[in-house]
């Protein structure tokens, strides 16, 4: 995790880029729970779980359930109404 923090500084420094780790998450899949929040305090992040929305849209769960997709698929319509 620390090798991971050094190359996301070096992406800063390259780049001109700011990496705000205050707004990412970090999820930990077949992993300890406290190991997660271990790597996420070393970062400097927070902890989420499966599932979440990434850019508006579910990440994890159940894909082909209907009720996964309805609050995407509403949304899109409104959009689309306008």
């Amino acid at each position: 995790m620390l090798n991971l923090k050094y190359i996301l500084q070096i992406f800063e420094t390259i780049s001109g880029l700011r990496v705000n780790l205050q707004k990412s998450s970090l999820v930990g899949i077949k992993v300890d729970k406290q190991e997660t929040i271990r790597f996420a305090n070393l970062l400097g992040c927070k902890v989420e779980k499966l599932p979440l929305k990434y850019l508006g849209f579910p990440l994890g769960g159940q894909p082909r359930s209907v009720a996964f997709w309805n609050p995407t698929v509403e949304r899109i319509q409104k959009k689309l109404a306008c």
